[in-house]
């Protein structure tokens, strides 16, 4: 009571009575009002172990509503866990220096492409068979001489998965798929040398049989365009891919309290980090605001990376259009980091008012214990609103040269942006990249919990869904299904979390997650196959166009 007039206790609150103002008890946490409390967790057992009253934390929370984590521990999706006995800044530099010499050879491998024609001949296995042991070691030496780029940058990999083991960032299953991902790129890039190897010398030998007889030397481009076309299918095979995966993250994190089984959890934290979210952090002192500016700076820093490896390649090797394959990687940076970023920011604008009547004041949906309007967040704000008018700049230039060229890209380093797409339809991609700019804003921006979230999400997947279907802006049936099916399947996604929310069900939980595997299970195996389709074609030795297209079709 106070003064003369007694109260009831607020939910949340113990009060001793008399005089004494009430404190948060267990599972809760001091609002900006002496009046309410808020929950700490919509699981009360959760609540409960990060509220310990009296305003207390956990061992392994801190901050306000005991949202962040103590020093010590890092945030694993809404969990604190321990860090690992390797800290400090020494560490986390070394670390940082074999990853960026990990993309410095992956650059160089890429930049240093050998020409065309310059091998010897086709690698063949019959060659093995036909001399037994001596073949056998001519084989293996004429494909080590061939892929040993390849292998090079398969010791960096596993040095640089290595790093972030022994410096404790991201857990065990994330470097898992990061390392299985990262070997697909390996893999990728050694099939396309030997393609295009034998591919050369086939034209090699047509030509000379060409000359031979009186005929003309043109169809020595034909292997060529062959390699580049397959190219082109599996670039936009990894677009695509790299969409339904950050559509799929931004998801979970506009549904965040959906209670998930474990799986489900590791499921969807691993799709996260295709936003590039890395675990562990916290664990070299850097904060919510430091992990923002990283993000913002690793652009700048690969394209260094990207330079360095540019001026090792012109020192090595001397390849044509060197310049051009420099751009190239540049603007690829930019395309892969350009919905991370756009989502950052505008996460640091989406403030959520105190679950109280008559708020006083609101914090960062994705960092609850930084008050929006105090410094930090004015600070993130004026650093993100300045990216992202970068960001559109960059997006508006190249649409409006485009545009005023009739379609055709003006430069050829950015010319992936249409790989796979009809010559009519080169506008697709900037609309694709409008919709997903919408899908992070809406999922940033609008309250959690809110009626408006998964109808706004829905009609932004519905209208890819129609737009795909009506203009068929890809030029084989392959992709156009494969960019079809993930649009589905998020759409699908989108719908079981909202329903997830309104259930504490374990087996409603555990046979939605089962769905949702399945679901995203067989988009990617399809995409799986797709980029293999390259592979199998090599290994078969079936080289024809004809034969390459009704495969892609066929898939």
């Amino acid at each position: 009571g106070r003064g003369e007039r007694c109260e009831e206790c607020p939910e949340g609150g113990v009060c001793l009575g008399n005089s004494s103002w009430p404190y948060a008890a267990h599972g809760f946490y001091s609002s900006s009002s002496p009046r309410y409390f808020i929950e700490c967790g919509e699981d009360e057992e959760e609540a409960e172990a990060r509220c310990l009253g009296h305003d207390l934390c956990g061992q392994e929370y801190a901050d306000r509503l005991c949202s962040a984590c103590r020093d010590g521990f890092y945030r694993a999706g809404e969990d604190c866990h321990g860090c690992g006995r390797v800290s400090g800044p020494g560490a986390l530099a070394g670390g940082g220096f074999v990853i960026a010499t990990f993309l410095c050879v992956l650059f160089w491998v890429l930049l240093s492409e050998q020409s065309i024609g310059q091998g010897e001949g086709r690698v063949h296995g019959q060659l093995a068979r036909a001399l037994g042991l001596r073949g056998l070691i001519r084989w293996a030496a004429q494909w080590a001489m061939l892929l040993w780029r390849e292998a090079l940058l398969m010791v960096a990999e596993t040095a640089a998965v290595l790093a972030l083991v022994l410096i404790g960032l991201g857990e065990a299953y994330e470097l898992v798929v990061l390392f299985v991902g990262l070997s697909v790129v390996v893999v990728f890039l050694g099939v396309r040398r030997a393609a295009a190897h034998n591919a050369a010398a086939a034209d090699g030998r047509q030509v000379y049989s060409s000359v031979q007889s009186g005929g003309s030397a043109e169809s020595g481009s034909s292997a060529e365009s062959e390699v580049s076309l397959e190219v082109e299918h599996v670039e936009a095979a990894m677009k695509t891919s790299v969409i339904f995966l950050q559509t799929l993250a931004t998801i979970n994190e506009a549904f965040d309290e959906v209670k998930w089984t474990s799986w489900g959890q590791r499921l969807l934290r691993g799709a996260q980090r295709i936003n590039v979210q890395i675990s562990g952090l916290e664990c070299y002192g850097i904060s919510y605001a430091g992990q923002f500016y990283i993000l913002l700076a690793l652009v700048p820093c690969i394209w260094a990376v990207v330079c360095v490896a540019g001026l090792v390649t012109r020192v090595s090797s001397a390849p044509r259009r060197l310049g051009e394959g420099m751009w190239r990687l540049c603007a690829a940076t930019v395309y892969f980091f350009a919905y991370p970023v756009a989502e950052a920011c505008f996460a640091v604008f989406a403030c959520i008012p105190e679950p109280i009547p008559n708020p006083e004041a609101s914090y960062l949906a994705g960092a609850p214990w930084i008050k929006c309007g105090g410094h930090v967040q004015v600070q993130l704000a004026g650093v993100a609103a300045v990216a992202l008018v970068v960001l559109m700049a960059i997006m508006g230039v190249m649409g409006w040269s485009v545009w005023q060229r009739g379609g055709v890209v003006p430069y050829g380093a950015v010319r992936f942006l249409t790989d796979g797409l009809e010559p009519e339809r080169w506008w697709y991609e900037g609309a694709v990249m409008v919709r997903r700019l919408a899908f992070a804003l809406v999922a940033a921006v609008l309250p959690r919990g809110s009626v408006f979230v998964a109808p706004m999400l829905l009609v932004l997947l519905l209208g890819g869904i129609v737009s795909c279907m009506a203009w068929r802006p890809y030029e084989n049936r392959a992709a156009l299904t494969m960019d079809v099916a993930q649009l589905v399947v998020s759409a699908f996604v989108v719908v079981s979390v909202q329903n997830l929310q309104e259930t504490r069900d374990t087996g409603s939980i555990v046979g939605m997650t089962v769905l949702l595997t399945a679901a995203i299970g067989a988009v990617l195996g399809y995409m799986c196959v797709y980029v293999a389709h390259p592979i199998v074609t090599l290994v078969k030795g079936s080289r024809g166009k004809a034969g390459h297209n009704a495969g892609y079709d066929s898939l």
